[in-house]
């Protein structure tokens, strides 16, 4: 619906603690292009082909980017097929 541009209020509901809830429908905002207010982090799914420690880099780089405001999306992939490498 908030993509059809009905509505103007997104309520969300966590189990537990209803702190989290104000983020999570900031990225709800975020994943449909509405309100884009942080970096987006994409890592590729952890198969066989997997070269590096991408849990690791991915946590740091989560880190590294907490409280920046910009809206840029970040690619991680960590194997010759989809990542380093590629077409050479």
């Amino acid at each position: 619906m908030l993509l059809d541009g009905i509505g103007d209020t997104i309520r969300v509901s966590l189990l537990g603690d209803p702190v989290p809830e104000i983020s999570a429908a900031f990225d709800i905002l975020q994943a449909t292009q509405r309100r884009v207010r942080k970096p987006e982090l994409i890592a590729c799914p952890t198969c066989g082909r997997l070269a590096i420690d991408l849990e690791k880099i991915v946590a740091e780089l989560e880190k590294r980017l907490e409280g920046r405001k910009t809206a840029v999306k970040v690619s991680v992939l960590g194997c010759v097929v989809n990542g380093p490498g590629r077409g050479t």
